[in-house]
């Protein structure tokens, strides 16, 4: 804003002003994709901070001014959906947000979905991790070092239930969730979108994604598998595909 302009250069002396108002003019200018990514993204910013604080007064009044029903579509993702099934130690956090949801029944909408490749990534992990732990045989005193050590969260969360019940089978404590598992989702409000998304998996700019993703991952500590970065990378093309033009 020009006046905004002149108050910040008022606290310089005056054979520095012309270069800083060029200098401001040439980075603000509206061509400069970078600096209007950047502005646009802060002001994003500063209206989520500013709506996330809203009065309830505020927001019964906004509820009444849009003459309809607010309504979210939300996609949950594997580490989501493990929490939720009281799997890893994220469960309170993920419980909570099912708690708000059921708060704002009435005033909003919420719909919670999971899509297939999901659902198979997550029985994938389950899987992996059901062999991994399968015919464990511990002590109390195996039992209190392994937890110290420990710092995978599904893992973890199985020690933690061994040590409460005194002993516990692998095969038993994944059951549920392999054979049935969208039952069990279900019970948490969660509900299956039955899209196939083979064909976004064989567009050619996902196809550039996910092998640019693969590149990167060569180079991280933990890197991510093919099977993952694949449904990530799918998700996301599929979520932008769905969202309306801002």
């Amino acid at each position: 804003h020009p006046e905004r302009l002149e108050q910040f250069l008022e606290s310089f002396s005056a054979e520095l002003r012309i270069g800083l108002q060029a200098t401001a003019e040439t980075v603000l200018h509206p061509k400069n994709r970078d600096v209007s990514s950047y502005i646009l993204r802060m002001l994003n910013g500063f209206f989520f901070l500013e709506a996330s604080s809203l009065s309830a007064e505020a927001l019964a009044a906004i509820t009444s001014a849009s003459k309809k029903n607010i309504e979210f579509i939300l996609f949950l993702d594997t580490n989501f959906l493990l929490g939720v099934l009281g799997l890893t130690q994220e469960e309170n956090g993920n419980s909570s947000i099912l708690e708000l949801v059921n708060n704002l029944a009435g005033r909003v909408s919420v719909k919670l979905y999971v899509l297939p490749i999901t659902m198979d990534e997550t029985k994938r992990v389950l899987i992996q991790k059901k062999h991994a732990l399968n015919g464990m045989r511990l002590t109390s005193t195996l039992m209190d070092a392994a937890l110290a050590v420990q710092s995978d969260s599904i893992e973890r969360r199985f020690l933690q239930e061994y040590k409460k019940r005194g002993t516990l089978n692998a095969d038993d404590y994944f059951k549920p969730f392999l054979e049935d598992l969208l039952t069990v989702l279900r019970s948490k409000g969660i509900e299956l979108w039955n899209d196939n998304l083979d064909g976004i998996s064989l567009m050619p700019e996902v196809v550039d994604d996910i092998n640019e993703g693969l590149e990167y991952e060569k180079k991280q500590a933990k890197p991510k598998n093919y099977d993952r970065l694949n449904h990530d990378i799918v998700l996301w093309h599929f979520l932008q595909g769905k969202r309306p033009p801002r």
